[in-house]
């Protein structure tokens, strides 16, 4: 019986690991994926992993962050359907904006999220984060005159986190007879001290070339004026830019606020901003 050699033994004994690279992909975020509140997963993805999906996959973003979200399975297709909406609008992902997905398996993605400039987002703060733990647990109280008691919840945190429930939700009930847009605040805008306005809003209420626009709070009492730029790319919108700042500064707004931007004036141009503070308390009168 012959023996091996040693190079023989050398290939058996250092034979190359099997690769177990995970597959990703991104998806550039266009009008359609914001209006019709759902994502479809690429073809050639589908076609490779389809198959191992159940009714639900988990979005994971590097804040630690985990997120449910329902499949919808049509014809081969297959969507991320409920619970998208909600993804998109915490991390106020806007056409324009870049997902990378990165497939671990078990249903679950590993997802960054980069902005118009192709550079990764900062992601909303622990506070809002626990907001969502606390949601998803069934903690949070819906009855508004609970508010600020520590029956079900007792310590101090958690009742931050029922002011940041009730505040989202008196965004989410808003109307107006204008036309308006919401933004979810996160640290990008505030760092950046910039913010891109919906491209949609823009195509449809404001004049082409706008240069400038002025701000006002809820109350009228604090008014600026704010310059605008167009967004790098054709028909990509407007971003609000020099101003923007010292609004965001005299008015307290922070990480997690939702403002709700209202068009009241359309010839000069001028938006009604309404803040729904993530901390009550915390905001001056």
């Amino acid at each position: 019986m012959s023996r091996a050699t040693s190079k023989q033994r050398g290939a058996e004994q250092f034979s190359p690991p099997v690769n177990k690279r995970k597959t990703s992909f991104f998806k550039i975020i266009h009008g359609n994926i914001i209006a019709d509140q759902q994502l479809v997963l690429p073809t050639k993805f589908v076609t490779k992993h389809g198959n191992e999906f159940s009714d639900n996959v988990t979005l994971k973003v590097p804040n630690g962050s985990v997120w449910t979200i329902k499949l919808n399975k049509d014809d081969g297709k297959i969507c991320l359907c409920a619970g998208w909406k909600d993804f998109v609008e915490y991390h106020s992902i806007h056409a324009g904006h870049v997902l990378i997905f990165r497939y671990d398996g078990k249903s679950c993605f590993y997802v960054i999220i980069c902005d118009m400039t192709t550079v990764e987002i900062n992601y909303p703060s622990e506070t809002v984060n626990k907001l969502e733990k606390a949601t998803r647990a069934g903690k949070i109280l819906t009855s508004r005159q609970n508010l600020g008691s520590k029956t079900e919840l007792e310590d101090d945190d958690d009742v931050q986190i029922l002011n940041v429930r009730a505040n989202r939700d008196d965004a989410d009930t808003f109307k107006s007879r204008y036309p308006f847009f919401k933004i979810s605040m996160n640290a990008s805008y505030l760092s950046r001290k910039f913010m891109n306005i919906p491209v949609e809003f823009c195509k449809n209420y404001l004049p082409k070339g706008l240069e400038s626009l002025t701000l006002e709070v809820s109350n009228g009492r604090k008014k600026c004026r704010v310059r605008c730029l167009p967004v790098c790319s054709q028909n990509r919108g407007l971003r609000m830019s020099k101003g923007l700042s010292s609004f965001i500064a005299e008015n307290k707004i922070q990480i997690g606020d939702i403002c709700v931007f209202e068009l009241i004036n359309k010839t000069d141009v001028a938006l009604k901003v309404h803040i729904f503070s993530q901390l009550k308390d915390q905001r001056s009168s």
